[in-house]
């Protein structure tokens, strides 16, 4: 049976990448998740960023509704708002009998790594001693994404680390994305580890798409970090994957409370490029670019549904390909993180 009180664990001990700078730019903007049966919110609410459980403090009612907008903070059952770190309490004089300083959001702790935001609720350590060497790798793909092209937002029908998993591993490529992702002809590639998280470096092997790819590059302002497909697990939950650096992919496997259900969002961002011309030049490749991502995590949806919760254990796979090779390490890191939870309780 699966075990939900080990899926808060790995969300409460955790830094978690949420969002990009641009997605939360502008006073009122904000973006939403459900992850181990809560919702959180980043929201810029004037003056900053801030992240909170999507609540109001008053009665608890849902603030935000959709995965991402603009609009104010406004409780639509009372009228209490939210602006520039302060509560505003609608018919105050009715409270005059109550202790409202005390009124507060839930926050999580944030931090910013580079323009990603990472947040947090009772972090076992630091943001640089949790990424590792993988550090300075975000560092650096946030600083050259523009603005958020698409977003995904729906629940899979399996436990979170099947999903993990299946993102992890490329031996499913040639079956389950045969008209795809597969269209690539992704090489075999490197594997690297960096503490529990771990990246994936490979080349493009279809020469006339590996040609086209790297001519786009030249409206890229920024240096191609890998020309090929990358692709970071920033564990527990979080994926960010790129093709020659044009477009990168934000995965996000959050857990839930309800049975074999994870709550998946992706977001696709475009690189910056040297003018408009580029961005004009590039439209319809990102409009390609969104719907085969969209068609990706579809047939990821579909076969990670196959796989039922009392299919997967932290034990490492007897029989594993040299491309399941991450799951292994994702398996090994998950049971290291409860042995030593444990261990302190």
């Amino acid at each position: 049976m699966h075990n939900t009180d080990n899926d808060v664990v790995f969300w409460r001990r955790y830094w978690h990448l949420l969002c990009h700078r641009s997605e939360v730019a502008k006073p009122r903007d904000f973006v939403r998740f459900d992850v181990a049966g809560e919702e959180v919110v980043a929201f810029h609410d004037g003056n900053a960023v801030i992240a909170f459980n999507n609540l109001c403090p008053h009665r608890g009612a849902r603030i935000f509704d959709e995965a991402a907008g603009n609009s104010p903070f406004i409780c639509k059952y009372h009228g209490w708002s939210y602006a520039k770190g302060k509560i505003f309490i609608a018919n105050k004089e009715q409270f005059s009998h109550c202790k409202t300083e005390n009124a507060a959001l839930t926050q999580l702790m944030t931090i910013w790594v580079g323009d990603f935001l990472f947040v947090a609720s009772d972090p076992a350590m630091t943001i640089q001693n949790q990424l590792g060497e993988s550090y300075e790798l975000v560092l650096s793909i946030s600083s050259i994404l523009d603005k958020r092209l698409d977003l995904n937002s729906y629940n899979y029908n399996c436990i979170w680390q099947v999903a993990v998993e299946n993102a992890l591993e490329p031996y499913h490529v040639g079956i389950v994305h045969a008209d795809s992702l597969n269209q690539l002809k992704l090489g075999t590639g490197i594997n690297e580890y960096h503490g529990q998280n771990s990246v994936w470096f490979t080349d493009v092997q279809n020469l006339r798409t590996a040609k086209l790819l790297d001519k786009l590059g030249n409206f890229l302002s920024s240096p191609i970090i890998h020309p090929g497909y990358l692709n970071v697990h920033l564990f527990p939950f979080s994926m960010i994957s790129s093709t020659y650096g044009l477009t990168y992919s934000v995965q996000n496997f959050f857990p839930s409370p309800l049975e074999n259900t994870t709550h998946f969002t992706s977001r696709l961002y475009r690189s910056k490029l040297r003018s408009d011309l580029g961005a004009t030049a590039l439209t319809s490749f990102f409009e390609s670019t969104a719907a085969v991502n969209r068609q990706i995590f579809e047939e990821d949806k579909d076969i990670c549904a196959r796989v039922p919760s009392r299919s997967w254990t932290s034990e490492s796979p007897n029989l594993f390909a040299r491309d399941e090779e991450r799951v292994v390490h994702f398996r090994e890191s998950y049971s290291a993180t409860l042995e030593h939870e444990n261990a302190i309780d």
